[in-house]
């Protein structure tokens, strides 16, 4: 390294590794995003599905709902007009096909909190699916990867 300095070789070295990681976020070998009809969604629901699992269907209503709290009536929003909603159990494996229907005079999704599962049907509004309008219907099907949740 004679006639180079400490400063020229660490701006050297620095120019040519912003230069390949620049060249491997841009081009031709870019991932194209996956579907959720596609073959590689397919693929990994079926490497998770219990062999001869019967799915689970479940029917969930969004809607207006008045509880009591201890004397007191409040309005508020619930699934099946029970708050936090019915319980929903599945073994690891086994295939849930849930259907929404948002009768909120506001859209909704359903975020299933704690449960690790394809990106398609995680609920997160406008990010991985456009919200249910009021009114509207959704059907959630997946398979549960994994025993219990993860908060």
């Amino acid at each position: 390294m004679a006639g180079v300095s400490r400063r020229q070789f660490l701006v050297v070295a620095g120019a040519g590794a912003a230069g390949l990681t620049a060249s491997a976020c841009t081009g031709p070998s870019t991932p194209r995003p996956v579907g959720p009809s596609s073959a590689a969604v397919g693929q990994a629901e079926a490497g998770h599905r219990r062999p001869g699992v019967a799915t689970r269907a479940v029917a969930l209503v969004a809607g207006p709902a008045t509880l009591d709290l201890a004397g007191t009536r409040v309005a508020t929003w619930a699934y099946n007009g029970t708050v936090p909603g019915p319980v929903v159990r599945l073994r690891a494996g086994e295939v849930l096909r849930a259907e929404l229907t948002n009768r909120l005079p506001e859209p909704t999704t359903i975020h299933w909190h704690g449960v690790a599962l394809r990106n398609d049907m995680d609920g997160v509004p406008d990010v991985t699916q456009p919200p249910v309008p009021p009114g509207g219907r959704f059907t959630y099907q997946f398979t549960a990867p994994n025993a219990g949740t993860f908060f």
